[in-house]
């Protein structure tokens, strides 16, 4: 999470640099919402090492109310990380699973049967969205767009994660000797694949559009610029994002797993 928010220049984001298109948070904000999770994941984990089933959502709901009830304490009531709670959470406690039915550290090569452990957890999860009644945002965007968002994310395993994040990040950091770029880069990557329910919130489909083909064009561009001429496009595209009070919050939350899981698969 600290690794995340630190990294700069990020589109419309939090970062060292700027708020983003956020006028209510700062960097401070997500440090101390970083902090305070910390020790919530690691009750996720314990929780997970210490049951018998494969079903862990089940059990990690109520503790996932608190945490995100721990986060809003710790905020002024400001949602830093509470997506995060669950995909990171999920991803977590899964990680814990997998560890023991295998009786050692979960590598890079068992990523498929971490990605099943996900999706037998979070079969029928978009199902809530039809019978909810609770007006979040998710729901919102749902019943306005049809785009079922994290939810489908998760019962699908997370494909923007294992599929483009995490490979693209192992790749970014073997090619940029800048400490930001290869996280950068991965965050592009995602904003092409995430069905960003907080970015569609700010502006719409019109929104994930620009946000999508400004990454698009960046990418493309990348191999032929140098590593100072790719931050500046970055610098731009932040500074872009910024006027257009566009905030791809559900691609920074995967790029904080993707962080995550490089560092444990590796």
């Amino acid at each position: 999470m600290l690794t995340e928010v630190e990294t700069a220049p990020k589109p419309g984001l939090v970062d060292r640099y700027n708020n983003g298109s956020h006028q209510d948070m700062d960097i401070n904000t997500f440090r101390i919402s970083a902090q305070t999770l910390a020790s919530e994941f690691e009750h996720f984990m314990e929780m997970s090492n210490s049951y018998g089933s494969d079903m862990i959502l089940p059990l990690l709901r109520e503790p996932g109310k608190e945490a995100e009830a721990n986060m809003y304490l710790a905020t002024n009531g400001l949602n830093t990380h509470k997506g995060l709670i669950f995909s990171m959470g999920l991803i977590a406690a899964c990680l814990v699973r997998l560890a023991k039915k295998l009786d050692r550290k979960p590598v890079w090569a068992d990523r498929q049967a971490l990605v099943d452990l996900i999706r037998l957890n979070t079969k029928g999860l978009t199902n809530e969205l039809q019978s909810s009644d609770t007006a979040t945002n998710g729901l919102l965007v749902y019943q306005t767009y049809g785009l079922k968002g994290i939810r489908q994310e998760a019962e699908e395993g997370y494909p923007a994660i294992f599929k483009y994040g995490l490979p693209k990040l192992m790749e970014y950091s073997k090619i940029y000797t800048d400490q930001d770029l290869p996280i950068l880069m991965t965050l592009l990557e995602l904003i092409l694949v995430t069905s960003d329910t907080n970015l569609i919130k700010r502006g719409g489909l019109d929104g994930l559009n620009f946000m999508q083909a400004r990454s698009l064009s960046i990418l493309i561009a990348a191999p032929k610029l140098t590593e100072e001429e790719l931050l500046a496009r970055f610098k731009a595209f932040d500074e872009a994002a910024i006027s257009k009070n566009l905030s791809p919050g559900g691609a920074a939350d995967n790029l904080a797993s993707c962080i995550f899981l490089n560092q444990v698969l590796s």
